[in-house]
């Protein structure tokens, strides 16, 4: 016999907002910003009792400068909230994907969030969902059971009921292999660790069995008595059935690593430099100090911000629930928002503090367009390319205050075990910390340039310029290393010996030469510049010197002769009375 049921849905209006409250542990300070993408209304009158950070959420969108760790909490919190709906009704978000046997009905495994993790908005076409190495998977599981309709006649009858129905075990597959698995919760939370940094995303999987036991009953007459009209011997017997259905949902991410290289030098003047390099898109680094063995003053504190910030938003596919029972589906409100943290670009370029002690002298990376972010979530995204960098080279003032014995500074100059870097991932609670002394360190000196004028004609002059390593004088050669002099715009290489000569017109009354280094971090030693002047006489220069050099004397004649004419009156002054 075949049974035709109607689907019926029961629509609703589902408004998309935050809940009203906080909850969970998350007090109000922390919960106000974590509604980005809800719809932003304009504040008029504001109760006085309300706090500021709520009235400023409940208008417009906060930037953060870090993932919060709220987000996590909050989520635990709605995990445990979702539905328990018994065997009869199954509620799974609209994007669910549904699985029916012929008994379990409408069961699902959804994946609520992974966490830690950020999804970085790149640029307009790509996305990025990080997830930290050592993390969890939070999911929900649910289904119905829908037994055969029974039969009923004067002398037969058969009725189905559901004897067991249960989620027997959940497992969590890291790119096909089980690292963890649960038993009997339809909120399974399974954790991960070690996940390792790819070119190709992880996929993560949850698998969850389900199992239904159903009693039949099956009564037939054995005596009827025609006079009642009725049944009054029965045989029964019973039989049982058991069905498995397994169900699954997948999300492929990158896990997130940040390692960090690279470079380290002192300048002659004591200011520190610094070159780092790291995996992946990453928040910043600071530099302080782990230790005080030299009170020097040497090193300095700083920051260094990246080009992104943090907005977190609830995943608007779990607004609403669908729930379904035999021959109908009703949509409604979900009690469960979970919270995803979004990274996305809010400067061109990476951006230091404090500004009068910390330069950015160069950044690598690539130069990208901006994203798009959701129409419901006000935040200043950047207008114009910006440039997402992988590396920075810095420079930090050192305290020029503090006086120091020469040989305790020249000590401290080398010394950076008391210095370390932290970088900051785009992923809460991923960081790394390296002390300056695992970085490759490159001596950087004192360049010192000479220049001097060999010879001269009426054509021509020749000027030879000498450039050598300051603290050891060794020539230092442009030719095997990057670098070069800069003489009237022009570049000038100098030999083995560190020489170099040009010649320039004599008009010329002086000239001028600069030595540019290369990338102090790609030579070793590495070099800052120096500059030197040569001035050359031209004939007229000459004519003014002669002049110059004949008019002082005679200068100080007639001042004498001025003097014993005003002290004697001899009335010899002027000279040329008499004439």
């Amino acid at each position: 016999m075949t049974v035709l049921t109607s689907l019926v849905v029961a629509p609703m209006v589902v408004t998309a907002h935050p809940p009203a409250s906080p909850d969970h542990g998350v007090n109000e300070t922390a919960f106000a910003p974590l509604w980005s993408n809800d719809t932003d209304d304009a504040v008029g009158d504001v109760n006085a009792s309300a706090r500021a950070l709520s009235t400023l959420a409940a208008g417009t969108d906060i930037p953060l400068d870090e993932p919060p760790l709220a987000v996590e909490r909050w989520n635990e919190g709605e995990h445990e909230s979702f539905p328990h709906t018994g065997s009869a009704v199954s509620a799974a978000p609209s994007h669910a994907t549904l699985e029916d046997g012929q008994y379990i009905r409408d069961a699902h495994v959804t994946i609520l969030t992974v966490q830690p993790s950020t999804i970085v908005h790149t640029s307009a076409t790509e996305r990025t969902h990080y997830v930290a190495p050592d993390g969890e998977v939070l999911g929900v599981v649910d289904f119905r059971v829908q037994t055969p309709l029974g039969r009923r006649t004067a002398n037969r009858t058969v009725t189905h009921s559901v004897v067991d129905a249960r989620v027997n075990e959940t497992r969590l597959l890291v790119d096909g292999d089980v690292v963890t698995r649960t038993n009997r919760t339809r909120t399974p939370r399974l954790s991960y660790t070690g996940l390792v940094a790819k070119t190709e995303p992880t996929t993560l999987t949850l698998i969850t069995t389900i199992e239904t036991r159903i009693r039949t009953e099956r009564r037939a007459c054995r005596v009827y008595n025609a006079t009642r009209e009725r049944c009054t011997g029965w045989d029964r017997r019973v039989s049982y059935g058991a069905e498995t259905v397994r169900v699954s949902d997948s999300v492929a991410v990158y896990p997130y690593e940040l390692a960090v290289s690279g470079y380290v030098g002192r300048y002659p003047d004591g200011d520190l430099g610094v070159v780092v390099y790291k995996s992946d898109p990453w928040g910043g680094y600071e530099l302080t100090e782990t230790a005080s063995t030299v009170d020097s003053g040497s090193d300095a504190e700083g920051r260094v911000a990246g080009v992104w910030r943090f907005y977190t938003a609830r995943n608007p596919a779990w607004d609403t629930l669908e729930r379904r029972r035999a021959g109908n589906t009703t949509r409604v409100h979900s009690p469960a928002h979970p919270l995803q943290v979004h990274a996305f670009p809010i400067e061109v370029g990476p951006t230091a503090t404090p500004r009068n002690s910390v330069g950015i002298l160069r950044a690598f990376g690539e130069e990208l367009s901006p994203p798009t972010l959701p129409s419901n979530v006000s935040l200043d995204v950047v207008s114009e390319p910006y440039l997402a960098s992988y590396g920075l080279v810095t420079r930090w003032e050192a305290d020029r205050e503090t006086p120091a014995d020469t040989e305790i500074e020249a000590e401290a100059s080398n010394d950076f075990e008391t210095t370390a870097i932290t970088a900051r991932g785009l992923v809460r609670g991923v960081e790394t910390t390296r002390t300056l002394d695992t970085l490759a360190e490159v001596p950087i000196r004192e360049s010192n340039l000479t220049l001097t004028l060999q010879n001269q004609s009426a054509e021509s002059a020749t000027v030879r310029v000498i450039l050598r390593d300051a603290e050891t004088g060794e020539p230092i050669e442009t030719h095997s290393r990057d670098g070069y002099l800069l003489v009237d715009g022009e570049r000038i290489q100098t030999n083995a010996t560190g020489v170099a000569v040009f010649t320039v017109p004599p008009r010329r009354d002086a000239v001028s030469a600069r030595y540019v280094p290369g990338e102090w971090w790609l030579n070793i030693p590495g070099y800052v510049s120096d500059s030197d002047t040569v001035y050359i006489r031209s004939p007229v220069l000459g004519l003014l010197s002669t002049l110059f050099v004949f008019s002082v004397p005679v200068s100080l004649f007639l001042l004498a002769v001025w003097l014993i004419d005003r002290i004697t009156g001899w009335g010899i002054w002027p000279p040329w009375r008499s004439l």
